[in-house]
């Protein structure tokens, strides 16, 4: 318990060093990142050391039976990438550093148990991510015929394009000035048509899809609730049970 409280203190102070990171777009800016980066290669130590011992403590097998210690163990070696010089100034392993903050969620008991009930049924929330990316890439490819002939429109030009066009609509972000560009390169005819099918296509992510992942999510927390309450009555019935029959050898050794 110590050495855990010692390592998430570790990943809260590295997070808040890495957050006070400024860029001032002049030569100082190549000072202070070398001072970070001498920082970063020390965390990066602590942290292999970290699990090294762990893996001298549970073993290699069961170190790796447990999908939280897998979870540290990639952070270690995408962080250890990381600490090259070369990748470090291209940030091409940037993000392992970024996902040490998730090790704080192991800080807080509700937390970690809220974000279990949540994420741990898991065919759930896929079968839901499937299907909005299938929906999305339909949506895609009916947008590619409908506009690929527009001229001065790039937006559907290409499949990838129009993907992200039509992701942009899911997230948005700034969907109104994409809607309201396409019409204004469509014909003035065909105006009412495209609008309908865009914020059609806007109504349907938004109060359904979406809507289906709030669902799902409040579903699993009553799942859990729910499971509770099982093994409450189970525990009940397992006491009056014992209750049962440890009062009848009594009764019948009176008699």
């Amino acid at each position: 318990m110590v050495f855990q409280c010692f390592v998430i203190v570790f990943v809260l102070l590295n997070a808040v060093i890495n957050a006070s990171f400024v860029y001032r777009h002049d030569r100082s800016d190549r000072i202070r990142k070398r001072y970070y980066y001498i920082i970063e290669v020390g965390f990066t130590l602590l942290f292999n050391l970290e699990c090294l011992i762990k893996i001298l403590c549970y073993g290699f097998r069961n170190f790796l039976r447990r999908g939280i210690f897998k979870f540290e163990m990639i952070l270690c070696i995408g962080s250890s990438l990381n600490a090259i010089k070369y990748f470090y100034d291209r940030n091409y392993f940037t993000y392992f550093q970024a996902f040490r903050l998730l090790r704080l969620i192991k800080a807080s008991p509700i937390l970690e148990d809220f974000v279990w009930k949540i994420f741990s049924p898991g065919k759930k929330l896929g079968g839901l991510v499937i299907f909005t990316i299938t929906f999305v890439i339909i949506a895609s490819a009916i947008s590619l015929q409908l506009f690929y002939a527009v001229p001065n429109l790039d937006h559907f030009h290409t499949f990838p394009r129009a993907f992200m066009s039509m992701f942009q609509i899911i997230t948005q972000e700034g969907w109104t000035d994409f809607v309201v560009e396409v019409l204004r390169a469509t014909d003035d005819k065909l105006v009412p048509f495209v609008a309908v099918y865009f914020v059609a296509y806007h109504l349907f992510v938004t109060l359904i899809v979406l809507s289906l992942f709030v669902a799902v999510i409040l579903d699993n927390l009553e799942m859990d609730e729910e499971l509770k309450k099982v093994k409450q009555l189970r525990a009940r019935e397992a006491v009056r049970n014992f209750a049962k029959d440890s009062t009848a050898p009594s009764l019948l050794s009176r008699f």
